[in-house]
């Protein structure tokens, strides 16, 4: 058997393993994402009058929009500075189990934390656009 298909059987396990490790992050991220949507969905949906007040009171669509967006940049940066610190903390106990990555590799931490704000940002758009198009009128009738 020549020495490339030796290789490719003996890693077989190692591939299989990693290939359930990337499918698993990413319903991970599906779902954090999916968590954050329903969360700041409902919060907008809660704040239906606040935000009805807001808008009669002259507030733009931009406003509110920014209003919620930021709000929800707040948690997500609080929650991704919290994951590098833990990540930073546990990452010598993990040096076993991932290879080819320096135990505290920055780009790898940067880039991971990078997508969580994005993914985060992007599910807090859709409720964002949502607040802004609230009709103050039916808001506040429904008060």
């Amino acid at each position: 058997m020549p020495l490339k298909q030796q290789v490719d059987a003996a890693l077989v396990q190692e591939r299989i393993l990693a290939m359930i490790a990337g499918f698993s992050g990413v319903l991970a991220l599906l779902l954090a994402g999916l968590g954050l949507y329903g969360i700041v969905w409902y919060a907008v949906t809660s704040r239906r009058g606040e935000i009805g007040i807001r808008m009669a009171l002259g507030a733009t669509p931009a406003n509110v929009a920014g209003l919620v967006l930021s709000r929800t940049a707040f948690l997500v940066g609080t929650g991704v500075a919290v994951g590098v610190v833990a990540c930073w903390w546990m990452s010598r106990s993990l040096t076993s189990l991932v290879y080819g990555v320096e135990p505290r590799d920055v780009a790898t931490m940067a880039s991971a934390a990078g997508i969580l704000a994005i993914v985060g940002l992007v599910a807090a758009w859709m409720p964002a656009r949502r607040a802004s198009r609230i009709n103050p009128v039916e808001a506040l009738r429904n008060l």
